[in-house]
């Protein structure tokens, strides 16, 4: 048990692949899955890995579509600052 429970916790230690905001999560993963984005793409024939081999971690910032320009300025910050600590290589536009 504890071997496994150190395995599994190597996971955090993965580099992070993408970073981006969406309104629906589930709409923005399905896109992903299907093919409709770049990443599959890149997931697939670049890394070679499936989407199993991948962990989904995501934040919630807002519930809202109708957001305070102020708001979506901040959502706009916290996405950047992640693309820029975390480096994800499979993020297309710049941060």
């Amino acid at each position: 048990q504890t071997l496994i429970a150190f395995i599994e916790s190597l996971t955090d230690f993965m580099p992070i692949l993408y970073v981006g905001q969406t309104n629906s999560i589930a709409k923005r993963t399905s896109q992903h899955l299907n093919g409709e984005t770049g990443l599959r793409k890149y997931i697939h024939e670049i890394l070679g890995l499936s989407w199993e081999e991948l962990e989904l971690r995501y934040a919630v910032l807002g519930r809202s579509t109708e957001l305070s320009a102020e708001a979506r300025a901040i959502q706009e910050l916290f996405e950047l600052i992640m693309q820029r600590v975390l480096a994800p290589f499979a993020t297309e536009r710049p941060g």
